[in-house]
């Protein structure tokens, strides 16, 4: 769908902060990965492999599929629009749990970086809901 209102529905600025969201992302999934006794040592089993899977699905999933809508919304895709805004919203929802659930350590920073970036989705950036969300 490449119609006029659909061409400007995510603003330069979103689209680098969606882009940012997903490399520093997948940044911090390497680094969990690569070494996940260190970054998720101190949990219970449960979340130790929670952890590890939630890296692996940000890795090869997340972090891809937010890149490539974010590129397919600035030519003009709807549809890439609401999946970008789900795509968003797990990451903000994610982040949210590794922030405030798991033991301060040494990607904390990581992820409360990417946490606001997962935010970048709401509807007052968007020209097309520009109208309802004031």
């Amino acid at each position: 769908m490449n119609t006029p209102v659909a061409r400007s529905l995510l603003s330069r600025p979103w689209f680098w902060l969606s882009i940012s969201a997903a490399l520093v992302s997948a940044v911090g999934s390497i680094v969990g990965l690569l070494d996940p006794s260190r970054v998720f040592g101190k949990e219970t089993a449960t979340l130790f492999e929670s952890s590890i899977a939630q890296d692996l699905v940000n890795l090869f999933l997340v972090a891809p599929l937010t890149v490539i809508l974010s590129i397919m919304v600035v030519r003009g895709s709807l549809r890439s629009w609401f999946c970008l805004v789900g795509v968003l919203g797990f990451t903000a929802y994610n982040y949210a749990i590794y922030a405030f659930s798991i033991h301060f350590g040494m990607l904390f920073l990581v992820w409360v970086t990417v946490l606001p970036d997962g935010f970048s989705w709401q509807p007052q950036h968007c020209s097309l809901c520009s109208g309802c969300a004031r």
